[in-house]
């Protein structure tokens, strides 16, 4: 008798619990089940920028006769620019053999070779 009044309480928990488990898996894609009901996520934060290269800063003198101004420190990485013999490029950054620099007056900035540029 012990046992069947187990197993009928273990049944109704089962059908009572059984409505909420449903509602969650019923939540479409974008949304949580809280408070009884299904909401929408709140949106994910923006990422933070991303901080400004170190290094050293001052001006350099490009001395190829052209040079591409790419967007990573990497002889690989796509072009954003070219720069000529004589320009002045703001120096605001190092990594890998590579300057970040800004071309003064200009939006326009990416990584430059160091061989490339003089003091």
């Amino acid at each position: 008798m012990r046992n069947v009044m187990l197993m009928l309480a273990l049944a109704i928990a089962a059908l009572v619990l059984a409505p909420a488990a449903t509602a969650l898996a019923q939540c479409p894609p974008g949304h949580v089940w809280q408070q009884g009901r299904c909401l929408p996520l709140p949106p994910p934060p923006p990422p933070p920028p991303p901080p400004p290269p170190r290094g050293p800063q001052g001006m350099k003198i490009v001395t190829a006769r052209s040079l591409n101004i790419r967007t990573c420190p990497a002889p690989a990485c796509p072009v954003a620019a070219v720069v000529h013999r004589g320009q002045q490029l703001r120096v605001e950054g190092f990594e890998n053999g590579f300057f970040f620099v800004r071309l003064p007056g200009t939006p326009i900035t990416g990584w430059a070779a160091a061989r490339f540029l003089a003091p």
